[in-house]
């Protein structure tokens, strides 16, 4: 389950970089919430300029308490 910022303070942090490839990251990020893991975690996702899409999308999944995303 991933955390909220107002949640207490995870266990374990993933940082994924990502540079456009958002099929990719789509999957990546749908097998880590569907797996879970039995520690408290956050996703962080920072983007590197991405131009197809994928910052809008992460947009999206952040205001969805999914990750939070760094620019």
């Amino acid at each position: 389950m991933s955390v909220s910022e107002t949640a207490p303070r995870p266990d374990v942090s993933v940082v994924i970089p990502v540079f456009n490839k958002l099929e990719l990251t789509r999957i990546c990020l749908e097998s880590i919430h569907e797996v879970g893991a039995e520690a408290a975690f956050e996703v962080i996702v920072v983007d590197n300029g991405s131009t197809d899409g994928s910052r809008e999308w992460l947009a999206e999944q952040e205001k969805q308490g999914r990750l939070r995303l760094i620019i």
